[in-house]
Order: structure tokens, then C-alpha cells, then sequence
């Protein structure tokens, strides 16, 4: 079975967690349970949170910056995105967006691929594999991908 989700936007990297009066505090829950009900959203109705092993891929389109000529900005298009936010971050934001709505737990995931590119339109791709539906060729990385 295979699920994909499109969120419009910039994509979100996790932020450091913040300490008030010895307690933690989470400065994006809110905008957690946004994303979470955007991800809901897009799934089929009736859909169950999947138990078994998972595959993500997925894809972030960062937005060109806006003090590039043109010129720069179109040939940044489709290319790599090398700079912040880390990537390891923007993975973990949206996998604990993911939690509980397209997966019971982001432990279940045991294959990621994840992908920057430069975009005129930001949004981040997530793609959910199971892996019991999953040969063993799809798992690796196709010629376009890397």
C-alpha cells in the first residue's frame, strides 16, 4: 500500500525543544496538530494508522531566495538544496506530525530516503511505503533520485 501526502508551504525543520520553570516546553505543537490535520486530510477515509514496518521518502522543495536575478533564481530550479534548514530536522518535524495519522509510531519506520530541492513553489512530498508490500528493487535508489 502506498499513501502521498502534498503540504503547501515552506517546509517546517523541528526546533530545539524549550525549558521553562524546569518543565519542557514544545514552541510547535500547535503548528504539529495543524500539519498532522492537513496529513489526515489528504488520506482515504477509513484509513487505519498501519502497524508493520514502514518506507517515507520524502521530498522537500525549498523556496528560491528572493535577492537572486532571475537568471539565478531559474537555474537554482531543480537542483539540490545544500544549505539550512538541516535536513535530519525537517525529516523529524513532519514525523512527528505523522505520528498517529499515517503510522502508529515513527519507530515503525525502517527504510527513509529524503530529498532538498530548490522550488518557485515550496512544499514538502511525503510518500508511505509498507514494506510488506515492497520488493526488495523498489527499496533502492532509482538513477533520478541520486
Amino acid at each position: 500500500m502506498e499513501y502521498e501526502v502534498i503540504l503547501a508551504g515552506k517546509p517546517i525543520p523541528l526546533r530545539r525543544p524549550r525549558f521553562s520553570r524546569g518543565r519542557v516546553y514544545d514552541s510547535q505543537h500547535k503548528l504539529k496538530e495543524a500539519v498532522s490535520f492537513d496529513i489526515s486530510r489528504q488520506l482515504p477515509k477509513g484509513v487505519i494508522t498501519y502497524l508493520g514496518p514502514i518506507s517515507m521518502l520524502f521530498r522537500f522543495f525549498m523556496p528560491i531566495p528572493k535577492s537572486l536575478s532571475k537568471k539565478k533564481k531559474l537555474g537554482l530550479v531543480g537542483n539540490y538544496h545544500y544549505k539550512k534548514p538541516d535536513i535530519d530536522n525537517l525529516v523529524k518535524f513532519y514525523c512527528d506530525s505523522a505520528n498517529g495519522v499515517m503510522f502508529n509510531d515513527d519507530s515503525q519506520i525502517s527504510n527513509l530516503k529524503a530529498f532538498k530541492y530548490y522550488s518557485d513553489d515550496p512544499r514538502t512530498e511525503i510518500t508511505m511505503y509498507h514494506m510488506d508490500m515492497l520488493s526488495m528493487s523498489m527499496l533502492s535508489m532509482s538513477k533520478e533520485e541520486v
